[in-house]
């Protein structure tokens, strides 16, 4: 709930502290803390980093191989949680589905052209760009709006 009353603060100012639940859950499985406190802090810092257009210059002047190298550090852990995840569940042809898609989708998207992204409006092509965050909100959408148990 914390997260989600900073991320309100935060948007104005461009910031997206936490992508729901990826970088959660790789925040956890790096420092094994699961307390509330790390959320906090973590999500004041972006915030305070959004609203001080210094830091903002900064962060957003760094060639983008080193920000992809910290997402390579942050999800690898995420990565590892997903397979054994996977390993828990029976894959078949219903669960393939919920598996496949967003995932198929959020590859296609990050691999888009640029010139197609950037002949949308910025709000769109800043979320449609993103595969990520659009297959997480893929597997949300399906996973609250089919009732995967009644299908056979």
């Amino acid at each position: 709930m914390t997260s989600g009353v900073l991320t309100l603060f935060s948007a104005p100012l461009g910031v997206v502290p936490f992508s729901p639940f990826v970088s959660s859950i790789g925040l956890i499985t790096q420092t094994k803390d699961t307390s509330r406190v790390s959320f906090t802090i973590g999500s004041l810092l972006l915030l305070f980093v959004g609203a001080v257009a210094v830091l903002t210059q900064f962060f957003r002047s760094l060639p983008l191989a080193i920000g992809s190298a910290v997402m390579l550090a942050t999800y690898l852990p995420l990565l590892f949680s997903s397979f054994s995840f996977l390993a828990e569940i029976k894959l078949n042809a219903r669960n393939i589905y919920r598996l496949a898609l967003p995932l198929f989708i959020g590859i296609f998207l990050m691999s888009a052209p640029d010139a197609v992204m950037d002949s949308l409006p910025m709000m769109f092509s800043s979320l449609l760009g993103n595969g990520l965050l659009m297959g997480i909100i893929l597997s949300l959408i399906l996973e609250n709006s089919i009732k995967w148990d009644k299908i056979h």
